[in-house]
């Protein structure tokens, strides 16, 4: 009978299964400052299936001590702080546990920016990402959370305390104009406040070499036309079949695209997009060969000068060609890839040191081109401010022209427009000049100073008359789109690109003192239309030299271009 007894207990064992061995997973958190986190919610997924496991007591102590009980088994474990407590949370993925276990948590401190994303209308954009860089690096932080809005727009986004560039990029979906704050300080809590983003419309296009195969990471710059300041486009760069998705306002654009560093392609340009009132399909964009444009910048007495700039622009129309890398380095070499054709060359050093700029007036490259040691000869600065009559207010994007008064050619003067303060500074010598200043818009007359010379440091007060032209008409009103005349300043001709939403409109040309010179296009425009101006007025005769507005009217409304004429 007791040989019965044992085998039915050792029977029921067997029913009964394996035992499941309980174990402890116990520690202590503590935050940046070796303090115990208290309260913190203690999370544990079950890592194959990421199932939430029950855990009574999941929380820490007064010291932050803890203790869960947890059969053996691999989890991923979360220790996450009370909301407002400026630590982050902390997730250890796949512990195994196969015996009790400690493990001590430090968890990181940050510093919140709290904000609304809206469109126009103040309805919240769900989805908006919030990425921040580096300013000096482009380096992401080490930690970020909560950088994403919610249903009504809303966003507390926990970063590593420092001064970051912060970029607001709504889905594609929601077709806004991501924005950037930059030079962000986090080192307090900031709140951002409503950030509105305008309508935009979303812009494709792919990247190949010439035999269309995708270039992947090319990098895209957008400009308006004709200009040289970028958009902010982030996530400008080509996926691995070579496309890549643009948000832009509407306008008239210079899309180019930059090929990855190393990679043996010049860079390519799609001149004067329209962006209206529907997404836009750019033509491939494909990247020729490069080849080395080579050199060593020197100052007179042999030493490198660094931060030289060179710019390429092709002949005979003078389109820039986008040279990423176009800046001397410290040894003063410099070696962008360029296409091969003609190119006019300009190198320019930083005003701040006093050089001259030099430029090649046409260059063959058939190949890789050296080109040997350049000196920049020694100048001076001439710096002052532009402000208007009366009030003395400062204009900010005039641009100043020095024309030589023994070639009649402009010289080349980087810093010549204005900043936000009216303040320039430019380098030149001691030639004598006829100094053109020219406003951004009609709402100050061209001043002329003839003749303009210096032969040491200069500061000089540049005061602009009240404009004559379109002062009273017509305030610009939208559904008018009209883009930068290329080229321009101009030589014989010049084209521009333009739309109006609806309705009839007219083209012209007038001059400064407000007189109608010529008149390029009536009608209708609800697509992209391009006009030129051969420089001739209505009776066919070619128009003196000097400053010339494009002007776009519906009669109710008008949009204006300034335009340089050269002879």
């Amino acid at each position: 009978m007791r040989r019965i007894a044992v085998a039915l207990l050792l029977l029921a064992g067997l029913a009964a299964g394996p035992r499941v061995q309980a174990l402890t997973l116990s520690g202590r958190v503590v935050d940046d400052v070796s303090a115990g986190v208290y309260p913190l919610d203690i999370d544990v997924h079950d890592s194959a299936t990421g199932l939430l496991v029950p855990t009574p007591g999941d929380t820490t102590d007064a010291l932050g001590f803890y203790a869960i009980t947890l059969p053996a088994g691999v989890y991923d474990v979360a220790f996450v702080p009370f909301a407002g407590s400026h630590l982050f949370t902390r997730t250890f993925k796949s512990q195994n546990l196969v015996t009790n276990t400690t493990l001590n948590v430090a968890l990181a401190r940050g510093r919140y920016l709290t904000g609304r994303v809206t469109d126009t209308d103040g309805l919240g954009v769900f989805m908006a990402d919030l990425d921040f860089h580096d300013p000096a690096t482009g380096d992401i932080p080490a930690n970020v959370q909560g950088d994403t809005s919610d249903g009504s727009g809303n966003f507390t986004a926990l970063v590593d305390a420092g001064l970051w560039d912060v970029s607001v990029i709504a889905p594609p979906a929601a077709r806004r104009v991501p924005r950037l704050f930059p030079g962000m300080d986090l080192t307090a809590d900031r709140n951002l406040g409503t950030v509105a983003l305008e309508a935009g419309r979303l812009v494709q296009g792919t990247v190949t070499d010439l035999g269309f195969f995708p270039i992947l990471d090319a990098d895209l710059d957008v400009r308006p036309a004709g200009e040289r300041a970028k958009l902010f486009t982030p996530q400008d760069n080509t996926a691995a079949d070579g496309s890549y998705q643009l948000m832009l306002p509407p306008g008239l654009y210079d899309i180019s695209a930059n090929p990855p560093p190393g990679q043996p392609y010049a860079s390519a340009t799609a001149r004067s997009v329209l962006v209206g009132a529907s997404d836009v399909v750019v033509p491939n964009l494909a990247l020729p060969p490069g080849v080395e444009l080579r050199g060593r910048c020197r100052d007179t007495g042999g030493n490198p000068v660094a931060g030289v700039d060179v710019d390429v622009d092709s002949l005979p129309y003078l389109l820039r060609l986008e040279t990423p890398g176009d800046v001397s380095d410290a040894a003063g070499n410099f070696r962008p890839l360029v296409s091969t054709w003609k190119f006019r060359v300009t190198l320019s050093p930083p005003v701040a040191t006093r050089l001259l700029p030099v430029r090649f007036d046409s260059l063959q490259i058939t190949g890789a081109r050296d080109l040997g040691n350049i000196t920049f000869a020694s100048g001076h600065w001439v710096s002052g401010t532009v402000v208007g009559a009366g009030g003395g207010q400062p204009i900010a994007g005039a641009n100043l022209d020095f024309i030589r008064k023994s070639t009649g050619l402009p010289a080349i003067t980087p810093g010549d427009r204005t900043d936000a303060a009216g303040a320039f500074r430019v380098t030149t010598d001691g030639d004598l000049y006829r100094l053109r200043v020219i406003p951004p818009d009609a709402t100050h007359d061209t001043l002329e100073l003839d003749p303009f010379g210096s032969l040491n440091d200069t500061t000089v007060t540049l005061v602009m008359a009240p404009g004559t032209v379109g002062v009273s008409g017509p305030r610009p009103g939208a559904g008018l789109v009209l883009g930068a005349p290329w080229p321009n300043p101009a030589s014989t001709s010049t084209a521009v690109g333009f739309q109006a939403a609806q309705g009839e409109v007219e083209l012209s040309v007038w001059d400064v003192a407000g007189r109608r010179v010529a008149t390029l296009f009536r009608g209708a425009a609800p697509a992209a239309r391009v006009a030129s101006w051969n420089g001739h007025d209505a009776a066919g005769h070619p128009a003196p030299p000097g400053v010339y507005y494009l002007r776009l009217s519906n009669g109710a409304a008008f949009a204006a271009r300034r335009l340089v004429l050269l002879r």
